[in-house]
């Protein structure tokens, strides 16, 4: 594209991704990984393996992945193993596998300075979690 190192260094360092897709929030007591537009198994264990890479206690905050056929309850346990064996500290279901009410618990489960993976299909408008962790 004619671009030199410079350029390319400058474009990708002003990237910034659309709400909902990989972004990273860091609020005054979280760091949030806003990754809750869309989820299946392969893309919900690449954000817990993103996850597990950071130094403070992890939380993922995990809801239903949609449109996963007949097999969608042995992929959601699949899913929650991965997790288990990426050592992240605490795992929050929510939606209509895990029947929780995750958004009122917020506050009794998040912690000063954790990381924060916020992962569902769109359809479980996870951004909201997003919104409440944003003003806690």
């Amino acid at each position: 594209l004619g671009l030199n190192e410079k350029q390319i260094a400058a474009g990708v360092a002003a990237f910034k991704p659309v709400s909902g897709h990989s972004s990273i929030v860091e609020t005054d007591r979280f760091t949030i990984m806003d990754d809750c537009y869309n989820a299946n198994p392969v893309s919900t264990k690449a954000g817990l393996d993103v996850l597990a890479e950071a130094e403070e206690r992890k939380v993922a905050i995990l809801g239903d992945m949609f449109e996963l056929g007949s097999d969608e309850r042995k992929l959601h346990y699949e899913v929650g193993e991965y997790a288990a064996d990426k050592g992240i500290d605490c795992i929050v279901c929510a939606g209509e596998l895990a029947r929780d009410e995750a958004v009122d618990r917020l506050k009794n489960i998040v912690k000063e300075n954790d990381a924060i993976l916020v992962k569902a299909s769109h359809g479980m408008k996870f951004e909201k979690i997003v919104e409440v962790l944003k003003q806690m």
